[in-house]
């Protein structure tokens, strides 16, 4: 049941692909008109827009294009917000419903990484999230572990503040 529950994501989310109805996520005009026309409610649209883009296109061009959308400190406040929901999220989703069923599926030798992740949690998910940035396998990653998930948040929650400011900086200065 669960592969045909896989496969059926799968197939689904190739056919939106090629049929064409995934552009609406990389349409700018259209994303920003949603944007301006939600009001007050825009940060919440905005946090769902990359909640639901996040595990096909990740979070980044939904972070890049927050800076064409809002004044860059909105922007910044916005898409930082919306990158920590996100990795919560799936972080949260695996912790509760995959810990158990990925842990009964690591082979031994991968336990010995896995300690190894775990001795150092914090400087491994800043170095994680410094080659991932907001990535739903590194979230999912974590989740299955027995990190703490306040060692987790707290260190996503810094090592975000640069790495967002960072790629709103370049974006900024790519598209002026």
């Amino acid at each position: 049941m669960k592969w045909l529950i896989i496969l059926m994501v799968v197939v689904g989310g190739a056919a939106l692909w090629w049929s064409g109805s995934l552009d609406t996520l990389t349409d700018m005009d259209l994303i920003q008109a949603k944007i301006e026309a939600a009001g007050y409610f825009a940060p919440v649209l905005y946090g769902l827009i990359m909640l639901v883009s996040f595990p096909i296109l990740l979070a980044g061009p939904v972070v890049w294009v927050s800076v064409s959308l809002w004044s860059f400190p909105i922007a910044f406040l916005y898409a930082y917000l919306a990158s920590n929901f996100v990795g919560w999220v799936f972080f949260a989703a695996t912790r509760h419903f995959g810990r158990d069923w990925a842990a009964s599926r690591i082979p031994e030798k991968m336990r010995r990484y896995e300690e190894k992740l775990e001795s150092n949690p914090a400087r491994t998910i800043i170095l994680l999230r410094l080659l991932l940035w907001i990535n739903p396998a590194f979230d999912m990653l974590i989740g299955a572990t027995s990190i703490s998930t306040r060692t987790y948040v707290v260190s996503t929650a810094l090592i975000l503040i640069p790495m967002t400011l960072g790629h709103l900086i370049i974006v900024q200065y790519l598209t002026s």
